[in-house]
């Protein structure tokens, strides 16, 4: 069976956007979408090492730590999956959203229209969203409201936590790095190996070619739609999916430069973070469950992205030597 290809959210039609749509509020009526949300709770409340202080911002088993690209690998496609048994999308597969594209003006970007993901929230109501498909509470309730007990709507602040999405600049410095992981990677701005400097820990102190202020990547994305997204319960809006979708096609094409074998630790790192360890997802997740090596490629795993590869920029003479001398 031919893999499925992920498209850009600009490349897809409006039934394929429709069908979706539909099948997300399908699999939230059914009760299935909420353990995403619990999961990634869940993930961020377990820390790794014995005696580690239990909250989100230290390395968990999804964050700050070289298991980030591929726990978050397969959580998407588990979600894709399950997107799958909806007649409206039995033949799709998860679009990516390309926000370096959107870098300039993110308030213009398609992603936020009324027919598609919705819009900004409404600062003088709780943050909450007032147009688009989840943006009733009776057909699209948070799985963690301000007020327990009550149904609500996605909360995005657009803007107030970072002034804009990352740009092109920012993605190509990632996507130079050479080496995977580098020694005691903690979600530290001095750790310059590849998944942290995705993730967006890498900043301008670190990395003076970097032109915006404060977090990077991935977090910024987080930072700046704000509201659910910027929580350990950011999967209650379901644009943390194509987020996610983009970021694991910067992975792979990465991969695709440096190749599928390029993650450290092996061992000796923390749970959930080394080669052959489980990924791990909540309570009673057993046939969710696999190691990290299982999903280092993604052919295998049924699927592919639509486009080339993610341009890298010029390599200076420093970083070449780094490619041969990680401890240089």
């Amino acid at each position: 069976m031919d893999n499925l290809i992920r498209k850009e959210i600009r490349a897809l039609t409006r039934d394929e956007r429709v069908g979706l749509t539909s099948a997300f509020l399908e699999l939230k009526r059914r009760g299935e979408y909420d353990k995403y949300v619990k999961w990634h709770h869940d993930a961020m409340e377990a820390t790794s090492l014995p005696g580690e202080p239990q909250y989100a911002s230290f390395r968990n088993h999804a964050h700050r730590g070289p298991a980030f690209l591929p726990w978050h690998r397969w959580f998407v496609k588990m979600l894709e999956d399950e997107l799958r048994t909806v007649g409206s999308f039995r033949d799709g597969a998860l679009p990516y959203w390309d926000w370096t594209l959107d870098s300039e003006n993110p308030l213009a970007s398609p992603i936020w229209t009324a027919d598609w993901m919705g819009g900004d929230g409404n600062p003088q109501d709780n943050d909450f969203i007032q147009n688009g498909p989840f943006s009733n509470p009776q057909t699209w309730p948070v799985v963690f409201p301000l007020v327990e007990g009550r149904q609500e709507p996605l909360r995005r602040s657009f803007g107030r936590l970072a002034s804009t999405l990352p740009n092109a600049q920012a993605l190509a410095r990632a996507m130079a790095r050479p080496h995977y992981s580098e020694p005691g990677h903690f979600g530290e701005q001095f750790q310059m190996g590849f998944c942290n400097y995705l993730e967006g820990w890498v900043t301008p102190n670190a990395d003076s070619a970097l032109t915006d202020p404060g977090t990077q990547l991935h977090n910024r994305v987080h930072n700046w739609i704000g509201g659910n997204m910027a929580t350990m319960m950011s999967p209650d809006d379901p644009v943390f999916f194509l987020h996610h979708c983009f970021v694991d096609k910067v992975w792979a094409d990465w991969q695709a430069i440096r190749g599928r074998d390029n993650y450290q630790p092996e061992e000796g790192g923390a749970l959930g973070h080394n080669l052959n360890d489980d990924m791990i997802y909540g309570p009673g997740d057993g046939d969710t469950r696999k190691r990290l090596s299982d999903v280092l490629d993604i052919a295998a795993l049924g699927y592919e992205y639509s486009s080339s590869v993610t341009p890298q920029p010029p390599v200076s003479e420093w970083e070449h030597r780094l490619k041969y001398n990680p401890y240089i």
